[in-house]
């Protein structure tokens, strides 16, 4: 339920992280379906552990594919583009809902980090979450841009897109507090808190047989 997710460090800190492991014991004692790697398993539904609260793409709000695998496409090792694209067709097409889904990741001139994200729509509009993890305070600065602060350092993470999309900044401390957008239901109580962390992102909805072309910089603003 992670693939296609990233982690970043820049000047000393993380901006991009990854909540981590829960304790096993922490949800077994309490009864949790925790070895069920099944499509529907109740393993899913741990904050935690689902792909709505990675560093990736979900489509219709639904579970990734667990039957899906991600496979590198293209390296790049060097000149001014360092990472990899992959394709996540068969992570993210669960009703095949797509054509195609691609995750290009590169570090641009050993400057900032760029995600490209193309998503070919099938029959049907495709609904786009694009989700990241961060340890730093987040405010909207304006329709295509978010700061990011953390210990007298800024970061700013712009999008742009050829479809309409709004950026948003998601709650993560309290997942008991939070309703799961799998269904209409609250994360269960036995979830463990991630005080100091936030999520922040974008909404976006791709027509029918269109392609979404996504990209997101990650940058250290030096002003």
């Amino acid at each position: 339920m992670d693939q296609g997710s990233f982690v970043y460090d820049e000047a000393g800190l993380r901006w991009a992280m990854d909540f981590g492991m829960q304790s096993y014991i922490t949800l077994e004692s309490k009864g949790v379906d925790l070895w069920n790697m099944s499509q529907n398993s109740q393993r899913w539904d741990i904050f935690r552990y689902n792909n709505l609260n990675h560093n990736t793409i979900s489509i219709n709000n639904q579970r990734h594919n667990v039957k899906g695998r991600a496979g590198i496409l293209e390296t790049f090792e060097q000149g001014k583009e360092l990472g990899a694209t992959i394709d996540l067709t068969p992570v993210l097409n669960l009703n095949k809902e797509l054509r195609s889904a691609t995750r290009k990741a590169v570090i641009i001139n050993d400057d900032y980090l760029q995600i490209d994200d193309h998503i070919e729509a099938g029959a049907s509009p495709a609904d786009v979450r694009w989700n990241m993890v961060t340890p730093a305070k987040a405010a909207i600065v304006d329709d295509h841009t978010i700061r990011l602060t953390q210990q007298g350092k800024t970061m700013l993470v712009t999008f742009k897109s050829n479809v309409p999309f709004n950026i948003v900044i998601r709650p993560s401390e309290n997942p008991e507090a939070y309703r799961c957008e799998y269904g209409d239901y609250l994360y269960a109580s036995y979830n463990q808190s991630n005080k100091g962390t936030v999520m922040i992102g974008f909404d976006s909805k791709i027509p029918a047989s269109q392609q979404g072309r996504f990209t997101a910089v990650l940058k250290m603003d030096t002003k």
